[in-house]
């Protein structure tokens, strides 16, 4: 039992495990490659295969789109799936690699992206594939709904008739996932581009506020 084990088992056995992760997402990925080539989810009557890998396989919308999208770069750059297996790329790091992989340059990125955090390789994107700066902008958001902590008793109703509508479908649940959070009824988002010194001022006041 994990209870008994030594503190040098236990490290141990949580490495095995690690590589061992790797290598069955590498897998999972070939395999989400191969069905969707053969395009064997319509035989399960279901429409596209990220319909198949939320509803058949029980993934999230997130891990199905990303998954499927470095699955399907990895059957035209299989070094991307070795990079996987070998547990020197992230899922999350190859779904930001992949827009920017070619035939020409995968293989010099994936060696500058091993054994990075996602934080890293977006350094690592913005250094080599620079974006134009954002136009300013200052929007207020979205206010949030609050609810009381405690819900009354509710007296007993007369029969009322309930409309119900169809069930979304797993691509139309991914389409409405909403691109912004609300923040507060007083908090607004405010938009423009910064200079490497501010992104890092910003980043310790939150390191110097996160217990708050």
């Amino acid at each position: 039992m994990i209870e008994t084990m030594s503190n040098d088992n236990l490290l141990a056995s949580l490495r095995a495990l690690v590589r061992e992760s790797g290598c069955i997402e590498a897998d999972l990925l070939v395999h989400l490659g191969e069905v969707d080539e053969r395009k064997l989810f319509l035989a399960r009557t279901f429409s596209s295969m990220f319909a198949y890998c939320v509803d058949e396989l029980g993934f999230s919308e997130d891990a199905a789109y990303n998954r499927l999208f470095v699955a399907r770069a990895g059957r035209r750059l299989p070094a991307l799936i070795e990079a996987v297996r070998a547990g020197h790329l992230h899922l999350a790091g190859a779904r930001l690699l992949v827009p920017h992989l070619t035939p020409e340059n995968h293989l010099d990125l994936l060696a500058e992206a091993a054994c990075k955090s996602k934080r890293q390789i977006e350094g690592l994107i913005a250094r080599l594939f620079p974006k134009p700066p954002v136009p300013a902008s200052i929007r207020k958001l979205p206010e949030r709904s609050v609810f009381p902590l405690s819900i009354p008793s509710i007296p007993t109703l007369p029969a009322i008739a309930v409309v119900m509508q169809a069930a979304p479908t797993a691509a139309q649940r991914i389409q409405r996932l909403p691109t912004i959070q609300p923040l507060a009824e007083d908090a607004y988002k405010i938009q423009f581009t910064a200079s490497r010194t501010l992104r890092e001022k910003v980043r310790q006041a939150q390191e110097l506020l996160r217990h708050r």
